[in-house]
């Protein structure tokens, strides 16, 4: 049974609901549940928590499953992105025959040459944004693709510097969303050895005669540990002396084991720059070693120290339920993590099914990022049909303070209200919300077509081609919205400003 004669029943459902005035067949809890581990609640979430109660959808949402469950023309959608048959190793031949090119040439002739490179990169690092918003928007398995973009934003790259820019596609889409509800250990394995990050964190430049602190001293405050997780500068030192010889590859030098370096993909370990000396490493002895060894144990030491436990449960629950979560969740919730050897779908189900995830003090109380914000008003206003120009969504992002790929320091964006409440962002909401709603025909339309100068009446036929529902609207958001607010609703004059105001509620600036 295709995904629409499935949500059917329910629809028809929810309809005859708002008709008879039983809008409370929707329960209160089970929105709240789901505004909190997906981008906003869809038809198709609700039947799925009906269908197989909460702890069933659990099971099915704590395993990474892909692109199971993408419609065949989302699934079309990705397959036809250049950035989806790409792989580094194409682009690093890309990097070296424009360096070949540029030989002998004048320098504004290869300043012409780094400029046109790097326009190529961008559009393969936008494509990789609208692979990740298509998913993020279509997809039934709602959370893992949540936990892309907070692992991502936890192990933050920033796009333009250096080569990063071409290596982010892949960073994005194997070191980060394969892994996002495996062991941690496993991300940040994959994560260490992508060249986007040794580039970005300056590991690349490492070597024994060379030392740079800058990817160890993160490693540990940001990624693991945490600022007070009781390491000191000796261990900045050490770890750093621990990551020398991981570094890059970009030449044609093909993948495998030579004596003790080897080169899978882009990334390459050199023995030759590991410092072998002896090292004090969070207190474990490093009698000297010239390979990789050293860097698995260092990084076996750090997944299992009760500080990376604590760390990364409260940055969970951060992004999933309180700026400021109980103490007593933050505890079992390392104490799953540890015991687990670092299995991050454990520890996200010792959350999801704890009292205080239950507990209504909690729900509706985390103020939305720009992310989260425009991938959840586009869910609620265009549930089924399918975006064909996201620029409009990037440039929400860039007005927002989030521009894509954008943030420049290693910390991420953040996650706390005190971050993004404030009376400017809420006016730029405002503006957005009535882009969304009012001018929906440049969404449906590609930005080929934009670029081409698209008639009006072209835009004005795909505006019309989408409605605004508000009848299939109301349902999923009626329980969470004050009396106050549905006597503003009440006003509107037509769906559009009816959409805009929703989308500027209060209420719906929460989850």
């Amino acid at each position: 049974m295709s995904e629409y004669a499935r949500q059917v029943p329910l629809l028809l459902t929810l309809l005859a609901a708002v008709a008879s005035g039983q809008a409370q067949e929707i329960s209160l809890p089970n929105l709240q549940f789901l505004t909190r581990v997906t981008y906003g609640v869809t038809v198709r979430d609700l039947e799925a928590l009906r269908a197989l109660g909460r702890e069933g959808y659990l099971d099915r949402e704590l395993v990474f499953r892909g692109d199971d469950g993408l419609s065949a023309e989302v699934r079309s959608f990705i397959d036809a992105l250049p950035v989806s048959r790409t792989r580094s190793e194409d682009l690093a031949a890309q990097l070296r025959e424009a360096r070949r090119s540029a030989q002998g040439k004048s320098d504004d002739q290869k300043r012409e040459v780094v400029k046109t490179l790097r326009k190529d990169f961008a559009q393969l690092d936008f494509q990789a944004f609208e692979r990740r918003t298509v998913r993020a928007l279509y997809s039934p398995h709602q959370l893992q693709e949540m936990l892309t973009w907070f692992w991502f934003n936890h192990f933050n790259v920033f796009q333009n510097k250096k080569q990063v820019l071409f290596l982010l596609p892949d960073y994005e889409e194997r070191a980060i969303r394969s892994h996002v509800l495996g062991k941690f250990r496993e991300l940040l394995r994959a994560v260490l050895m992508h060249p986007a990050m040794l580039v970005y964190l300056d590991n690349a430049e490492n070597a024994r005669d060379a030392i740079n602190e800058n990817y160890a001293r993160e490693l540990m405050e940001l990624h693991t540990l945490g600022v007070h997780g009781g390491y000191t500068q000796s261990d900045v030192q050490a770890l750093a002396r621990i990551l020398t010889g991981a570094g890059i590859d970009l030449s044609t030098r093909p993948n495998g084991t030579f004596g003790d370096s080897f080169k899978q993909g882009l990334f390459a370990f050199y023995p030759n720059r590991h410092d072998s000396g002896p090292k004090t490493f969070l207190a474990h002895d490093f009698p000297g070693d010239r390979g990789f060894s050293e860097i698995e144990r260092a990084i076996d030491i750090l997944c299992r120290h009760p500080s990376t436990a604590r760390f990364i449960s409260r940055k969970l629950a951060v992004y999933l339920l309180s700026d400021d979560p109980p103490q007593g969740l933050l505890d079992r919730m390392a104490e799953t993590f540890s015991r687990t050897d670092g299995d991050i779908a454990a520890t996200l189900r010792t959350l999801f099914t704890s009292r205080e995830f239950s507990d209504p003090a909690y729900a509706g109380r985390k103020f939305k990022d720009p992310l989260q914000y425009v991938y959840s008003s586009i869910r609620l206003l265009y549930p089924e049909a399918v975006l064909r120009n996201y620029r409009p969504l990037a440039g929400a992002l860039q007005q927002l303070g989030e521009p894509v790929y954008s943030r420049p320091t290693p910390d991420g964006y953040g996650m706390l209200e005190r971050d993004w409440a404030s009376s400017d962002q809420l006016e730029k909401r405002f503006e957005i919300a009535r882009g969304f709603a009012g001018g929906r025909g440049r969404l449906f339309v590609t930005k080929e077509a934009i670029d081409a100068g698209i008639d009006p009446s072209q835009l004005a036929k795909a505006r019309d081609a989408h409605p605004i529902d508000r009848a299939a609207i109301e349902p999923l958001v009626a329980p969470l919205l004050s009396p106050r607010t549905k006597d503003t609703l009440a006003k509107a004059s037509n769906p559009e400003e009816w959409a805009t105001l929703l989308l500027s509620a209060p209420e719906f600036m929460y989850r």
